[in-house]
């Protein structure tokens, strides 16, 4: 059966499409649907999950989240780190080795957004934006996804949909010079290098990237 709907479809006249999609495919093919999940919030579609017996076709989301998630936030925040804290030894730097008390702040703060990233049911990462919607830059930090759903695009779909809730222009953010492929992603994603790097230590050094 032919894909019923691109992943980057996510607008609510969209929603409305994909679920008379989904029930006309049922009809034809005489198969039951297993489930049909559509949410709106604010004008974009948080979940749309459609079962057939061997099709499904799954959206990412991104959910807020808030001091409450504290401590989910922070563990799986040490967790996603581990291995580049492991490897640059960034004490100092490294969100790897954030303090409990650190996140909570954050979540605390009236111009921080955290959110969930799911693909389909699955909590596969977090990322937070800074917006204090003063006219400043907006920034991304930290961003991450859990290992075992990395290399499937989930960090680019991430950054579409936070423009989508904050708009296009006027981010920052930085990363590690040394891990090439994030910042080919970032260049990838139209952020251009500022011309600022920090060493760190003799392993790593941060890179600074702005966009529009």
């Amino acid at each position: 059966m032919e894909k019923l709907f691109e992943e980057n479809l996510i607008e609510t006249d969209i929603c409305v499409f994909a679920m008379n999609m989904a029930k006309e495919e049922c009809d034809k093919t005489d198969r039951k649907s297993a489930s049909l999940l559509a949410t709106l919030d604010v004008g974009r579609i948080i979940a749309i999950i459609h079962r057939f017996d061997d099709v499904e076709v799954l959206f990412m989301q991104l959910v807020k989240a808030d001091v409450k998630d504290c401590d989910k936030i922070w563990s799986m925040q040490i967790k996603a780190f581990t291995d580049l804290l492991e490897k640059y030894q960034d004490y100092e730097t490294s969100p790897g080795n954030e303090t409990k008390e650190r996140v909570e702040a954050r979540l605390l703060e009236d111009f921080t957004y955290f959110y969930y990233i799911f693909d389909g049911n699955d909590l596969v990462g977090a990322v937070r934006v800074v917006d204090k919607q003063n006219g400043s830059r907006k920034r991304v930090s930290p961003i991450f996804i859990m290992k075992e759903f990395r290399n499937k695009g989930l960090a680019q779909k991430t950054f579409e949909e936070i423009e989508k809730i904050h708009g296009t222009d006027h981010w920052e953010l930085a990363t590690i010079l040394q891990e090439v492929g994030n910042c080919h992603l970032y260049e990838k994603l139209g952020y251009k290098k500022t011309g600022v790097i920090e060493n760190i230590n003799e392993k790593m050094d941060i890179v600074y990237y702005e966009k529009n």
